[in-house]
């Protein structure tokens, strides 16, 4: 039967796992979000656009970058949290012996 020690480590590594993964999942969306504002970017220097579709590309790229923006504060947050959770896990490993948590 684990102890409570090892109960809330194990916790914390799964915790830790699983926001290393939310991690990625952002960097990835921050990253298509810039490839994506490129292209409505380089829509809009096409001369042959029409007219009437570039009001639509000038709002695509704004729309874009709002969501880069609050993408890219979600990954500073979970970097954040994720750094939480390792400390915490650090705090159990070396501050408390098996049966202090008991």
């Amino acid at each position: 039967m684990l102890n409570t020690k090892q109960k809330l480590i194990n916790e914390m590594l799964k915790e830790v796992t699983e926001k290393e993964k939310e991690i990625e999942n952002s960097n990835e969306e921050v990253r298509i979000l810039k490839v994506r504002i490129k292209i409505e970017n380089k829509a809009l220097e096409m001369k042959d656009l029409k007219e009437d579709l570039r009001e639509d590309f000038v709002y695509g790229a704004e729309a874009l970058k709002s969501m880069l923006t609050m993408e890219e504060n979600r990954n500073f947050e979970l970097k954040r949290e994720l750094e939480v959770l390792k400390y915490r896990k650090a705090v159990i490993e070396s501050q408390f012996t098996d049966s202090e948590l008991d």
